[in-house]
């Protein structure tokens, strides 16, 4: 199990069950297939997104066969993945009841919204360039093998516990994995939010595809984004309640205020004018603080 102290948002986490149905009929390919021959409204970018991986260019090719909502027909979906194309099923929990339930009692649990991605990818092939996501992340391998290698992003990225989804990166970027494994059905991995991670489909697998499926939380769920909600609010119905808030600041506050006065103090410079704005900060403070 996951140990919120040494895993949560800390470090990612390979775990291996043995048990292939632990994750029941929550989602396949078969089911996938059954609804787009039934007719299940799958539009491209909304509920389906088909590309495939050059590894020679580095990047990602999308496969999409048409603009966002454009529905997908199931001759199309089939024709790119017998080329080698993945498949991104988005937002099951939508219009496939087991991701429902899966997903609503993860949010009884954990006290916030959870979302569901399903990927699959053929035997050999990889579909998304390594990237890493502005959320918490829960592997599931339902269906197959599949190789995954995370890093720590390069050089200038935010890390740890970003704020927003990463750019695609180049393989050559990445220096050496701080993990290697290979998930098979029934194991989970977890990843805190900014592990950068590239995941190849296991060539030889009886299935002949890996399916996974992503269910993440937390997305703009930390401190920093619930105090520019909060503080924001508070002053603005603090302005709209005092004129206090709203009255000018002090003439020549500039004196005064501002990280440069404080250094100067800190140093001993400035005299007799140090003395001042040292005065003039302690009234200010009085007033506001």
């Amino acid at each position: 199990p996951i140990s919120l102290q040494e895993h949560w948002e800390k470090k990612p986490l390979h775990l291996q069950r043995q048990k292939p149905d632990y994750y029941g009929e929550v989602f396949s390919k078969a089911a996938l297939d059954k609804h787009l021959a039934g007719g299940t409204p799958l539009g491209y970018g909304d509920r389906l997104n088909i590309a495939r991986f050059d590894a020679g260019a580095g990047s990602k090719v999308d496969l999409n066969k048409g603009p966002r909502g454009t529905r997908a027909k199931r001759e199309d979906v089939e024709a790119e993945w017998a080329k080698g194309a993945s498949l991104q099923v988005m937002h099951m929990q939508q219009f496939h009841e087991p991701v429902w339930r899966l997903l609503a009692s993860l949010e009884r649990a954990f006290g916030a919204l959870f979302g569901a991605n399903a990927y699959l990818t053929p035997a050999g092939w990889q579909g998304l360039a390594p990237h890493f996501d502005d959320v918490e992340v829960f592997m599931l391998q339902l269906e197959g093998s599949k190789r995954w290698r995370l890093y720590e992003p390069p050089a200038g990225e935010e890390f740890p516990l970003p704020r927003e989804y990463s750019r695609d990166f180049n393989p050559a970027e990445l220096g050496d994995p701080v993990l290697d494994c290979v998930l098979k059905p029934g194991d989970m991995l977890y990843l805190p939010r900014g592990f950068v991670h590239q995941g190849i489909a296991v060539e030889g697998d009886s299935a002949g595809f890996s399916h996974h499926l992503t269910v993440s939380t937390y997305q703009k769920t930390a401190w920093c984004q619930l105090l520019e909600r909060a503080l924001s609010s508070a002053v603005e119905r603090a302005a709209g309640a005092d004129q206090e808030f709203r009255e000018g600041l002090p003439v020549g506050f500039l004196r005064y205020m501002g990280s440069w006065h404080d250094l100067a103090a800190a140093s001993g410079g400035g005299g007799g004018a140090a003395a001042s704005s040292a005065g003039a900060r302690e009234a200010f403070t009085r007033r506001f603080g």
